[in-house]
């Protein structure tokens, strides 16, 4: 399976080892704001967006059912397994 970015299997299976090794987590407004900066000082968006873009509802509703469900939000078993990067990212 080739995902939109071209990452191969041995890729993804780092980068998503080393996604919020904490848990799920909501968005961080420092890093966002950060983002914004960033990005528009290179026209990436021709503006920044409103102040509504930034929201962490959804990420709460989100985290809040997972956890009725009894799935662990916080990481508490999350271990980092190796990950060996194959040339080409196979």
């Amino acid at each position: 399976m080739r995902l939109v970015c071209g990452c191969e299997q041995s890729f993804r299976r780092w980068v998503h080892d080393r996604l919020q090794p904490g848990g799920a987590g909501l968005g961080d407004a420092r890093l966002w704001s950060k983002t914004i900066e960033v990005a528009t000082s290179e026209a990436i968006p021709a503006s920044a967006p409103d102040s509504g873009a930034y929201t962490t509802e959804y990420a709460e509703a989100a985290v809040a059912l997972l956890k009725a469900r009894g799935v662990d939000t916080t990481g508490q078993n999350w271990r980092r397994v190796d990950v060996t990067l194959n040339p080409g990212g196979e």
